[in-house]
């Protein structure tokens, strides 16, 4: 669904009327669940992508609560390479396949071909560093980490521009 489709101009107002009647305290899960709807009218299996990641980030949140000195920096580590791993394949999987090409010809073996289904997922790039920006926020001390999945992965679904958002609470 694009925002300048007939669709999105039904979906909105339907949305916007939703949560005008959904409690106050439940809203976050109307947006949510809207938000979920609007990717996966895009293409619904790179919901996975996000689900991942941001399953990445929460945990890593919470287990960093527990870790001080290096296992917190290995923890940092593997959690960072995790969230960009996804990244790094739609968008560098093609061009590193190619400037690998030569390798496989120098010792004769069949060279790799282009991946053509590969099709960059929606905001990829934006709740990558989102959810990367989270992790290094906690790592450093500035947030607590955010207490519900659900609104950690709202905050990716719904395309804010602040970081880490208001659901993480400032340590003092």
């Amino acid at each position: 669904m694009l925002f300048n489709s007939a669709l999105f101009l039904f979906f909105f107002p339907c949305v916007a009327a939703l949560l005008n009647v959904t409690p106050p305290q439940s809203r976050w899960v109307t947006l949510l669940l809207a938000s979920i709807l609007f990717y996966a009218s895009w293409d619904y299996r790179y919901l996975v992508i996000i689900f991942a990641i941001a399953t990445v980030a929460y945990v890593y949140g919470h287990a960093c609560r527990h870790l001080a000195g290096k296992p917190a920096r290995w923890a940092l580590a593997s959690a960072i390479v995790l969230i960009l791993l996804p990244l790094i394949f739609f968008k560098y999987a093609n061009f590193i396949l190619d400037n690998l090409a030569p390798a496989f010809s120098v010792f004769g073996a069949p060279s790799p071909g282009r991946i053509s289904s590969l099709i960059l997922p929606l905001g990829i790039s934006f709740y990558t560093f989102q959810l990367l920006s989270y992790c290094l926020d906690i790592h450093a001390g500035r947030y607590t980490p955010n207490e519900s999945f659900g609104k950690l992965l709202l905050i990716q679904c719904i395309f804010r521009t602040r970081s880490p958002g208001p659901s993480c609470a400032p340590r003092n």
